[in-house]
């Protein structure tokens, strides 16, 4: 019978095969690009870069569509509609309540419901599990409604001023 130390030697061992096993695949690969397995790795890579350029380009038409709407003076639901689309095509969700503590920090000391200050944004899309790309912020209420934002949360990481001035260069113009 194998001791402990007996083992946890021979897994040691088998690791470290694994890892000069896939050294010497990289080398053939390297040095004999005619093999099949080169072959694979290589198209593998041309189509991870080929991907990485769609990616590109779509976010780059992103920014445009959005520069064009604001130059065009297209009111904020318009924009929110236009964002919606993009984080729908995108397969992301914007969680807005209830909160979890699995998507949202909470904070506060009340006792009632926490409240969404700000929404967390989850993955959704294919058959993987859904996956937190930014967390929401929820405020523990007090139950008297007076803490719909206080100002212990301004100082938190990732906190929205509800009604932020516009950033430089976007101030408001007036619509006709």
């Amino acid at each position: 019978m194998k001791t402990a130390r007996e083992l946890a030697a021979l897994t040691a061992r088998m690791e470290a095969i694994e890892i000069g096993l896939a050294e010497i695949k990289t080398a053939i690969i390297v040095r004999e690009p005619a093999t099949p397995l080169a072959a694979e790795s290589f198209e593998g890579l041309r189509k991870q870069i080929l991907a990485s350029v769609r990616s590109t380009n779509a976010h780059l038409a992103q920014l445009v569509e959005f520069d064009r709407e604001l130059r065009a003076g297209s009111q904020q639901c318009d924009l929110q509609l236009l964002v919606d689309g993009w984080l729908r095509h995108a397969g992301i969700e914007r969680v807005e309540g209830p909160p979890t503590s699995e998507w949202f920090d909470v904070h506060g000391e009340g006792a009632g419901p926490p409240v969404v200050q700000v929404p967390a944004y989850i993955s959704s899309g294919g058959d993987a599990p859904p996956r937190l790309l930014a967390p929401g912020i929820a405020v523990r209420s007090t139950g008297d409604g007076s803490d719909r934002s206080t100002s212990d949360d301004r100082g938190s990481p990732g906190f929205v001023e509800p009604h932020a001035p516009p950033a430089p260069g976007l101030a408001e113009e007036p619509h006709p």
